[in-house]
């Protein structure tokens, strides 16, 4: 039977390493990068959203539309920021193809007409825009009775008012089952092409799967998540190495504070809702095996069938210790006591 497995955390807490042991079971591949369509801002989870509960034709066609250009321009180009040099281009036209699909199943198609919730390229000033938009609803208005054709000013070679764009017609999905399996077949054919095989069991590593648990066990209601934890200061001490987080200690216990809630809201959360399959873990325990076959019987596959070459050490992982100073480690346990606590850590 095929598994789909999410492991998440605050980010520094190991879910890397962890992932890393799953996906080297013989019965289970590790996707080798973080996804980011699926949780990211303008991913799925913006977009089921969109086309449900939220649902109106803005919602929709922005949903759509932001969705599109993430998969199509620039999670697949190597060049494009915000993902700069994302594995994903490599399967760039099995990636296309199947948003293209996608799309065709979410939309009742596209017509050519002026997005207004486009970035504004106007060069004019703010009074003779308000005018030429005036003269623009006239001209679309008028050549489309005369000429059975809409036309617009950005068509007659007049630059400064929004171009034409591609509007998708969004689909509403009162009953969210039909979306559902249309998002979840999406994501398969994408790790189906990443792996070569789309009946693999697989490992998927975003921090913050475990922060989406709703959506993810929605779209995915057979689904593993094992959240992981490590001790608050080495995450402390990993993030403040890091481009992507703060660089000092104040503002990275500010994120972690944040976070750390959020971990306890998800937590409890998997406690009141039986069909989420959760597993919490403490990525320093996993260096005992003992422990990691009881997550590997949760799991349902057999603890024989790990890789020796992926194990969790507890003397690297808690190598902080020798890195921080006293102050900085009393200053630790004063700002986040209460997660320390709550978690089960001692202090160092």
């Amino acid at each position: 039977m095929k598994k789909r497995i999410f492991v998440g955390g605050t980010g520094r807490s190991g879910t890397r390493i962890l992932s890393l042991l799953i996906g080297s079971h013989n019965t289970i591949s590790k996707i080798p990068f973080e996804s980011r369509f699926i949780i990211d801002n303008h991913g799925l989870v913006n977009l089921y959203s969109s086309l449900t509960e939220n649902y109106s034709y803005d919602q929709g066609r922005i949903a759509i539309r932001n969705f599109e250009e993430m998969m199509t321009k620039t999670i697949c180009e190597k060049n494009q920021s915000p993902y700069l040099g994302h594995p994903l281009y490599k399967y760039k036209d099995e990636v296309i193809a199947a948003t293209k699909h996608l799309i065709s199943n979410i939309s009742e198609g596209a017509f050519n007409g002026t997005d207004c919730h486009s970035i504004d390229k106007s060069i004019t000033t703010p009074f003779l825009r308000d005018k030429l938009d005036s003269l623009n609803y006239f001209i679309s208005g008028t050549t489309r009775r005369v000429f059975k054709k809409r036309y617009q000013l950005s068509q007659l070679g007049y630059k400064g008012i929004l171009p034409i764009e591609n509007i998708y017609i969004p689909k509403y999905f009162p009953d969210d089952d039909e979306l559902k399996t249309i998002l979840r077949n999406y994501t398969d054919s994408i790790f189906g092409s990443i792996l070569g095989d789309e009946t693999m069991s697989w490992c998927e590593d975003t921090p913050a799967n475990i922060y989406n648990m709703n959506f993810l066990s929605k779209i995915f209601e057979d689904a593993y998540f094992v959240h992981v934890m490590r001790h608050p200061a080495g995450v402390a001490n990993s993030m403040l190495k890091v481009p992507w987080a703060p660089y000092t200690l104040k503002q990275v216990c500010d994120l972690l504070e944040n976070l750390y809630e959020r971990s306890i809201f998800s937590h409890k959360l998997a406690g009141r809702n039986s069909h989420i399959q959760y597993k919490f873990v403490k990525l320093e325990d996993l260096s005992d095996w003992n422990e990691v076959k009881l997550l590997s019987d949760w799991l349902g596959i057999n603890p024989d069938k790990f890789s020796r070459d992926v194990r969790i050490s507890s003397e690297k992982m808690n190598y902080f210790t020798e890195e921080m100073s006293d102050e900085n480690l009393e200053y630790i346990q004063n700002r986040l006591q209460k997660y320390i606590d709550y978690f089960g850590y001692p202090f160092f």
